[in-house]
């Protein structure tokens, strides 16, 4: 990959402007094509993304390029996930370091400035920063030391042969004797470049959250639980080999990860652990958007995960996709295999179990969650039709759990994808929750253009 001096972004563009002009509102074609490029290549899924696909080094040296022009974050981030999916560990702690330091440095004017929609713009192009098949699972795939027996090692090998992963389809597994062994025999240059790029990874995700309470208040925070656990995690288990065998290589300053704000969330003791707390949790969010956010798309996704939980595959094929369902069918075999039609499985079906959320006896029992106070604002309380009757409730009491912040929202439904990822692999409410955190933080218009089709829309050349 082509080579980045990153020590010239500690310099400004210049006097007039420090970090030059902003190309996107320019339309500039370069800056525009570049990222257009660069989104269209990226994996929807991880575990099939190709490497061959995308050049490398050409798009470095492009986004390098744009960079001495302009210090733009949009740019940043895809510079980012480019390092990090040519598995490129270094160069990817270093890119995010960089956007700490800009937003400390040069909050007023990095773009895109936070003017006008008070930070929200630039809140959700580094929200990207934890996105799943771009940032994460490629973090717990970088290779980190090599083995003799078993190759390289990365932190996805340890945990899905310690348990904290479920392998999959075709993924070959180590016993987990055998990754201890290799974390011990480990050369302690490669553990000790890993641990120094985990811990600068961390401090630098925790500074960009510093900054935006800084800047815009308490409460007001950049959320990105999922890659800000992971650094600290793997950061963590290489520095425990290494304060092992030669403590005077470990990173001292390493903290654990605070909450996104700051501060715990009010009645969530630690993270998801259950199905109970999952559906208290989105209950929470819920209302905390319900309250502050109701015109959030976000809270529409919410609220069909609470729906979907609990449901059967077939239930939640139904609901989400009710018109393919007579067209789907499971392949049994291969070459001289049968189809199984979706719909001929439904006599099998089942619901969720009476424990499902609860104790197991069927009564439900969600330690984070109590009725509201009389006078509390119950926003799923039912509402009077006309004529006195009452319509059917839009969800449950108003949970116990209290969320202060936009942050605090997001890290929570980070918390409740990552339960249902590893307690139910094939449940769309990860998709859900993931796609509810990504569009947080967008403006009207810009989520219009996402959602219609391009016939749809009036486009300032069209005039």
């Amino acid at each position: 990959m082509s080579a980045i001096d990153y020590a010239k972004f500690a310099a400004p563009i210049s006097e007039d402007a420090p970090c030059g002009p902003d190309l996107d509102a320019l339309a500039d074609d370069d800056h525009l094509n570049f990222l257009a490029r660069v989104e269209g290549v990226l994996p929807s899924v991880f575990a099939e993304f190709d490497r061959s696909t995308i050049d490398f080094n050409s798009e470095v040296k492009v986004a390098d390029g744009l960079l001495d022009r302009s210090r733009d974050l949009r740019v940043l981030v895809l510079l980012a996930k480019l390092t990090i999916l040519d598995r490129r560990l270094a160069d990817f702690a270093a890119v995010v370091d960089v956007m700490a330091a800009l937003l400390e440095q040069q909050w007023a004017n990095v773009h895109p400035v936070a003017a006008g929609d008070n930070g929200e713009l630039r809140r959700g192009v580094l929200m990207a920063l934890d996105d799943m098949p771009h940032t994460v699972m490629p973090l717990q795939s970088v290779p980190l030391f090599e083995a003799r027996n078993i190759g390289t090692v990365s932190y996805r090998n340890y945990l899905v042969a310690s348990g904290g992963a479920s392998p999959r389809d075709n993924e070959s597994v180590v016993q987990a004797s055998a990754i201890a062994t290799a974390l011990e025999r480990a050369e302690l240059d490669e553990l000790q470049a890993g641990h120094e790029a985990f811990v600068r990874l961390h401090q630098a995700l925790a500074r960009m959250a510093a900054s935006f309470s800084t800047e815009l208040g308490a409460g007001r925070d950049l959320a990105v639980p999922n890659l800000r656990k992971l650094a600290g995690e793997q950061a963590a288990w290489l520095g425990a080999e290494l304060k092992r065998r030669d403590p005077k290589r470990v990173v001292e300053g390493l903290e654990p990860a605070a909450p996104e704000d700051g501060e715990p969330v009010a009645g969530l003791p630690g993270e998801v652990a259950d199905h109970g707390q999952a559906v208290a949790a989105l209950d929470a969010v819920a209302h905390y958007l319900a309250q502050r956010e109701p015109s959030s798309v976000g809270l529409l996704l919410v609220r069909q995960c609470r729906q979907l939980a609990g449901m059967s595959f077939l239930e939640a094929f139904r609901t989400l996709v009710p018109d393919s369902v007579q067209a789907a069918s499971i392949r049994v075999g291969q070459t001289s295999g049968f189809n199984i039609p979706i719909e001929r499985l439904a006599a099998f079906e089942v619901s969720a179990a009476p424990g499902y959320g609860d104790g197991g006896d069927g009564a439900v029992d969600q330690p984070f969650a109590e009725e509201a106070a009389a006078d509390e604002p119950q926003p799923f309380a039912a509402a009077e039709e006309p004529g006195g009757a009452a319509a059917p409730p839009l969800g449950p009491v108003v949970p116990m759990i209290r969320l202060r912040s936009r942050g605090q929202a997001n890290d929570l439904m980070a918390q409740v994808a990552q339960f249902y990822r590893a307690m139910e692999p094939s449940s769309p409410l990860p998709l859900l929750l993931d796609r509810a955190r990504g569009l947080a933080g967008r403006d009207f218009l810009a989520i219009l253009e996402e959602m219609l089709p391009k016939s749809h829309l009036r486009l300032s050349s069209d005039e």
